[in-house]
């Protein structure tokens, strides 16, 4: 696999979680700017687990490795928001 496949994935799993994050956040305030890079930083690496993951069970073909990578920063944008980054979810009422 080479450079630009692991680019790719990350940058899926990367704009997945912060999208998903943004639009828990509406129409309170976006979370704080260490709580953002770290939803940022998971969903990079959890979009590179997925792309990886996705590549082994199928290596012929790139969709499923683009699939989950997009899983992956789903992932980390739906922790980041149990987690409390949303501003919306994990605060106490």
């Amino acid at each position: 696999m080479d450079p630009t496949f692991w680019s790719l994935a990350a940058l899926i799993g990367a704009g997945v979680s912060e999208s998903l994050i943004v639009l828990l956040s509406l129409p309170d305030p976006p979370p704080s700017v260490m709580k953002a890079l770290g939803v940022l930083v998971a969903g990079i690496l959890l979009g590179i687990a997925g792309g990886a993951l996705g590549h082994a069970v199928a290596a012929n073909d790139p969709m499923p490795a683009l699939w989950g990578s997009a899983a992956g920063g789903a992932l980390a944008g739906g922790l980041g928001a149990v987690f409390g980054a949303s501003g919306k979810l994990g605060r106490s009422q």
